[in-house]
């Protein structure tokens, strides 16, 4: 996509944006929607329009709560149904509301942002950031280059016609899509240093593929765990990121001068 092509009615300041695509589903429903009043606290994505995808079998009334939060934070905000696979282990659900999404893109024309429940945001403007990144670096696809594995974490930003540069993805059932797509997009992704992904925590340290989610108990392990660079934060599933950020923005707590961990919010 070039900067000067337009969609029907929408101005090139929100054009030109990823489109953020959210997942909705029982499962993940109660995280997505403390990080939208996360976002909310960050002043929304209102640059931005929102691609809410929903399990069809999902609860109505969680379904309704999770659009209205979405729906304060973005320009806009679409709306996809898909009626997943009734049977079988992780991923083949992911993959598939995955996608679902992909190809609904691929129809609307523009990039897009997957994010996934357990992508924490870290500071205002932090999806800002990432627009101006991804269209500074000539690569259609970006994210975070899993270290010591090789792949393109599935959290990242594609461009429309993904279904075409990955057909393995496309078809991924029980591999995970990201993993599935690497021989045919790794030489396409750009590895961002502000999508930090952080599989989980091994003795202290975070890891780019074992161990459990992190879970922040202390503001030192925002400090330690989290870059100074980044703007998000992959995996963070029990909400206990945000509210050592949310500490932080209130000015709860003291933040070390000059150093820390990616999470300092002063603006």
């Amino acid at each position: 996509m070039t900067d000067s092509q337009h969609f029907c009615g929408v101005p090139d300041a929100i054009n030109r944006q990823p489109v953020v695509v959210i997942n909705g589903c029982d499962h993940d429903a109660s995280m997505e929607i403390k990080k939208q009043e996360w976002i909310a606290e960050l002043d929304g994505c209102k640059r931005h329009d929102a691609l809410l995808s929903l399990d069809r079998r999902m609860n109505r009334t969680i379904a309704g709560q999770l659009r209205a939060a979405v729906a304060r934070n973005f320009h806009t905000i679409q709306i996809m149904e898909y009626t997943p696979p009734l049977h079988g282990p992780w991923p083949i659900a992911a993959n598939f509301a995955f996608q679902e999404s992909a190809w609904y893109m691929f129809d609307d024309g523009r990039a897009w942002f997957w994010m996934e429940s357990d992508c924490v945001p870290l500071k205002p403007r932090w999806l800002e950031a990432l627009s101006d990144e991804y269209w500074k670096c000539g690569k259609p696809l970006m994210g975070s280059i899993v270290s010591g594995r090789g792949h393109l974490n599935g959290t990242a930003i594609y461009p429309a016609n993904f279904p075409v540069l990955s057909p393995k993805a496309m078809t991924a059932s029980h591999v995970a899509w990201d993993w599935e797509m690497t021989g045919e997009i790794i030489h396409l992704a750009h590895n961002s240093r502000q999508m930090c992904h952080c599989w989980g925590i091994v003795n202290g340290q975070p890891s780019p593929y074992e161990g459990p989610a992190a879970s922040f108990s202390a503001q030192e392990q925002v400090d330690r765990w989290v870059p100074p660079e980044a703007a998000t934060f992959h995996r963070s599933k029990d909400g206990t990121l945000i509210a050592r950020l949310r500490e932080r923005r209130k000015g709860r707590v003291a933040i070390p001068a000059g150093g820390g961990g990616g999470a300092i919010l002063h603006v």
